[in-house]
C-alpha cells in the first residue's frame, strides 16, 4: 500500500519513506527534488495561455487527473503483494473538495476498472482556484482557434485513435479536439498523423519528475497531455 500526498506547497507536503510519497504540484513554489517528486509545474501557465478561464470544477478536475497520473506513474506494480495490483490512497487539496468526496467512490471504481488496482482518493480543502487567463496577442489568438470544436477525441498516435478521429472528423458533424498523453518519442507520430486530420490538434506538455526511492533524485519523464484533460 502506498500513500500518495499532493499539494502546490511544499511545506504542506510529508516527510517522504516507503510507505507515503509527497508529490508537489504546479510550480506556485520552488521545488527541492530532495524532498519530493512533482507533477506539472508547467500547466498552469499553459492554461493561461487558452486565453480563456476554465471553471474552478474543471481545474479540480485537472488536479484529480494530474494526481492519479503521477501516482500511477511513480507506483511499481512488482512492490505490490501480487507483483500487479496496487493499493494507492491519494490525498488531494481541491477549491471545492465537499462536491468531489460525493462521487469519489465512482471515481475509485472506474480507475480500479481502469487499471485493475485498488484505489481510494481523498479529496481535502487547499486547492488552487482557476488561474486567470493571459490577454496577450498569442493568448487570443489560442481561443480563437478554439472556437467552434464542440467535442473531444483522445489521440494517442496509434491506429485505434487514428481510426476514431477520422470517423469522427468524416462524419461532418463533430468538430474536435484531438487530446494526447503520450511518452516522449510518441510526439513525432501524433504530429504527422495530426497534420492530415484536424490543424490545431493539440499541444501542451505536462512534464511528470519522479523522485528516487534511494536517492531521491529527479528521474524526468516527459508526458503531453492537453490541459482540459
Amino acid at each position: 500500500m502506498t500513500r500518495f500526498v499532493f499539494h502546490h506547497d511544499p511545506k504542506k507536503l510529508p516527510v517522504y519513506s516507503d510507505a507515503c510519497h509527497p508529490v508537489q504540484l504546479y510550480d506556485k513554489f520552488k521545488w527541492n527534488s530532495l524532498s519530493s517528486s512533482c507533477i506539472a509545474r508547467p500547466i498552469i501557465e499553459k492554461i493561461r495561455d487558452l486565453g480563456s478561464r476554465v471553471s474552478n470544477d474543471s481545474f479540480d478536475f485537472l488536479t484529480i487527473a494530474m494526481a492519479v497520473t503521477a501516482a500511477d506513474t511513480f507506483s511499481q506494480r512488482e512492490d505490490s503483494k501480487n507483483s500487479w495490483s496496487r493499493e494507492l490512497i491519494l490525498e488531494v487539496p481541491l477549491h471545492t473538495p465537499d462536491k468531489w468526496n460525493t462521487v469519489s467512490s465512482k471515481l475509485e471504481k472506474a480507475l480500479g476498472f481502469l487499471t485493475g488496482d485498488m484505489w481510494t482518493l481523498i479529496f481535502v480543502p487547499g486547492g488552487l482556484v482557476s488561474p486567470l487567463p493571459k490577454k496577450s496577442r498569442k493568448a487570443k489568438q489560442k481561443r480563437m482557434s478554439l472556437k467552434g470544436l464542440d467535442s473531444v477525441c483522445l489521440f494517442s498516435g496509434g491506429l485505434d485513435s487514428a481510426v476514431g478521429a477520422i470517423d469522427l472528423i468524416n462524419g461532418g458533424v463533430k468538430k474536435p479536439l484531438l487530446v494526447s498523453h503520450a511518452y516522449k518519442g510518441d510526439a513525432s507520430k501524433q504530429d504527422q498523423i495530426s497534420k492530415y486530420l484536424l490543424p490545431g490538434g493539440y499541444s501542451p506538455c505536462v512534464r511528470i519528475v519522479v523522485a528516487s526511492k534511494f536517492l531521491l533524485r529527479g528521474k524526468e519523464n516527459e508526458i503531453e497531455i492537453h490541459p482540459i484533460i
